[in-house]
């Protein structure tokens, strides 16, 4: 998988089952973090036992790790246990295992010690990832779009009004709900990019065409360079 190919799977949560069994079973990872107990390891991930999100887990941890400052050293590495923390707070969908923190890292090519390479006791299942603990993982947008909508919202009716509506509702509830006064988030720089968003958030054939409408509006109405608080994902909006 080529650099390029892995940022864009990461971007848009699309790593696969068969690739987070590769990466776990090449490195011996289980959900639970290096595997200590010697368990199978694909028992682990895909068992009756397995939790029915671990895929997604992954993936939410990668798209967050792109925003990750990559360092070279372990001494100026994060713990990963530590690491899932601050994921899990960045993460709309919450709960994220160390396992899949760790995979995460090895799919994205972030540097992984072991116990072995760090001095830890064997039955330690925690590694230290090859990022720096003051990494900043909130996400954000372009949103000279957001600011957009903000100032031009009256103007929109039907199923573009709605988009409008529960994109800007969201927008304040994730900086409610995570608390920050500044959300800084990936951003979304071309009507591709948020038809991606949409596809990755299910929405559904209507939506689309009218978040790509609104965007198209958006293009006419100018510049794309201010950063405002925005969501990481966009809700389809209400049917009318």
């Amino acid at each position: 998988m080529s650099e390029m190919d892995v940022h864009e799977a990461a971007h848009m949560q699309q790593f696969t089952k068969e690739q987070l069994l590769a990466v776990a079973r090449e490195h011996d990872v289980v959900p639970n973090g290096l595997n200590v107990e010697g368990i199978d390891v694909d028992e682990a991930w895909t068992g009756n036992c397995a939790g029915s999100d671990l895929l997604d887990q992954v993936n939410r941890a990668a798209a967050l790790l792109l925003l990750a400052k990559r360092v070279k050293t372990k001494a100026s590495g994060f713990g990963s246990y530590g690491l899932k923390h601050k994921l899990e707070r960045a993460s709309p969908g919450g709960y994220i295992c160390n396992g899949a923190a760790i995979v995460a890292c090895h799919l994205l090519g972030i540097k992984v010690w072991k116990h072995e390479e760090i001095g830890r006791r064997p039955e330690n299942p925690n590694a230290i990832i090859g990022v720096s603990e003051k990494s900043d993982y909130t996400p954000h947008l372009n949103c000279n779009f957001t600011k957009f909508l903000q100032e031009e919202k009256a103007t929109f009716r039907g199923p573009q009004k709605d988009f409008v509506r529960d994109w800007l509702s969201q927008a304040r509830e994730f900086k409610r709900r995570h608390k920050y006064d500044d959300i800084k988030i990936a951003p979304v720089e071309s009507l591709e990019d948020l038809q991606s968003r949409l596809l990755r958030d299910r929405a559904c054939s209507d939506a689309i065409a009218a978040a790509s409408r609104v965007w198209k509006a958006y293009e006419k109405h100018g510049s794309r360079t201010e950063l405002v608080t925005v969501p990481d994902s966009v809700p389809a909006p209400s049917p009318g």
